[in-house]
């Protein structure tokens, strides 16, 4: 199985098979969860995830591209709460 990404805003396309590792920017994961106003437990539930695979994406550690597609379907259907992304804005 594989998966591809559009990444938004960009017309990049990224392909990732199923048994790929990858190694997410932490900070960017941490910008997207205070837009969010969610906690790691909070992506971990929403993406349906363990709590040990946010905290190695959060850490900078590999995890599975599965995870990835995961994550990121969580973040787009989590809503950015507005005041919080003009304050870090």
């Amino acid at each position: 199985m594989s998966w591809v990404i559009h990444l938004a805003g960009s017309n990049t396309t990224i392909h990732l098979e199923k048994c790929q590792i990858i190694t997410l920017q932490p900070d960017r994961l941490r910008l997207e969860l205070a837009r969010r106003g969610w906690s790691a437990a909070d992506l971990a539930r929403e993406a349906r995830i363990s709590p040990p695979t946010v905290s190695a994406a959060l850490a900078g550690r590999p995890i599975a591209a599965q995870s990835l597609v995961l994550i990121a379907g969580a973040l787009s259907r989590g809503l950015v709460v507005p005041t919080i992304d003009v304050l870090l804005g």
